[in-house]
């Protein structure tokens, strides 16, 4: 088959190109949570993602039809990859060529995670020149027979009331996370920002003898919850924290009546991976992660 140069999705287009994804995404697993059409309109929304601004396609001389669908997502100088989604394996090296092409521009890094694994997808994204970094695990949690866990009994846990209300906790959760991943990406200028965009739905604490010294940040895909973020203030580590955070937020989801609760972790974290499975997380998937230094 013959494919057209990569191009820009218009307005007409985009139901086709989401019932696109729909159908090759169960295979090619990126960094969408859903294989259906709702679910991925909802990742769209969540992840910002503009259909006629970030996802290219190919299509075949031929009828014109949707042959492949790659994205591109740049935030604060860093671009990722969206898919890419092809209906033919002969059509991944082109997407990458094209998507590459686009980036370019930006400079720096590009990324790029996806579950395609083996003959198919390590020639294509080498090809392309990327790297191969780690592997990824999507978890979930249903609302099966969940194991005992031990937290800390001392811990107190609670679901913070949206920004700015308990602002004095919201600041030390800004507090512990910077220290923690060195990110600016939930400073005093934003933290309204990513509840205004539905990014941050909830934001839980753990307090022990008066401090907050965890949090964990979730956010709503339809009906389940997504585990964005957690962690334990440096002085406190273990002592149960994560474990007790966890408990919690598990009990809250299922009294809430969301149909599960997801995550996503490098598994070079193994401390963590054992965490999420002792609570009763299981593996939904794997995606590879890859990068690229632009020109």
């Amino acid at each position: 088959m013959t494919f057209m140069p990569l191009q820009q999705i218009t307005p007409d287009r985009v139901g086709e190109a989401i019932c696109f994804i729909a159908l090759h995404n169960s295979n090619h697993r990126c960094m969408l949570v859903d294989d259906n059409e709702a679910g991925i309109r909802s990742d769209f929304f969540n992840f910002d993602i503009e259909p006629t601004r970030d996802i290219y396609f190919t299509s075949s001389k031929d009828d014109s039809s949707i042959t492949g669908l790659v994205g591109l997502l740049v935030e604060d100088g860093k671009a990722m990859v969206v898919g890419p989604w092809a209906s033919e394996a002969s059509g991944l090296q082109g997407l990458m060529a094209g998507i590459t092409d686009v980036a370019r521009s930006r400079g720096g890094i590009l990324s790029l995670k996806s579950g395609m694994v083996g003959a198919i997808a390590n020639p294509v994204f080498e090809g392309a020149g990327f790297t191969f970094l780690r592997n990824d695990l999507d978890m979930q949690l249903r609302k099966a027979t969940l194991p005992v866990v031990k937290s800390n009994p001392d811990a107190f846990c609670s679901l913070l009331r949206p920004y700015p209300d308990d602002l004095e906790s919201h600041k030390q959760v800004q507090r512990i996370h910077a220290a923690l991943f060195k990110s600016r990406d939930y400073n005093p200028d934003n933290w309204a920002d990513k509840f205004t965009s539905e990014y941050l739905n909830w934001v839980f604490a753990c307090q022990l003898d008066g401090n907050l010294v965890g949090y964990s940040l979730c956010m709503r895909q339809q009906d389940s919850v997504y585990l964005v973020n957690i962690g334990t203030d440096e002085k406190f580590q273990n002592k149960r924290i994560a474990s007790s955070l966890l408990l919690f937020i598990r009990k809250w989801f299922i009294e809430s009546g969301f149909r599960d609760l997801t995550l996503n972790v490098h598994t070079v974290k193994e401390h963590a991976v054992k965490l999420y499975m002792d609570v009763g997380f299981e593996v939904k998937t794997t995606a590879f992660c890859w990068e690229k230094m632009l020109d």
